[in-house]
């Protein structure tokens, strides 16, 4: 009797393992859709910052060389 006590309990074990290894895979999934969007966003902003430190210097650049035109 206690063999066929023992295995409904492993299998309710085993379901519930199951049940939470896949919501621990959903949290991951959406941890990483998460990071990527924080990530993406974050490469997004430091290549704005990058263009518009190049184009700050190409206005000195260009203004200095209308002065020396002049």
């Amino acid at each position: 009797m206690n063999t066929i006590n023992e295995q409904p309990s492993m299998i309710i074990y085993e379901e519930d393992e199951d049940e939470i290894e896949e919501e621990e895979n959903n949290e991951l999934s959406l941890n990483n859709i998460i990071l990527q969007n924080a990530v993406g966003k974050l490469v997004s902003n430091i290549l704005i910052l990058a263009l518009e430190q190049v184009n700050h210097a190409y206005n000195q650049i260009d203004h200095f060389v209308d002065q020396i035109l002049s």
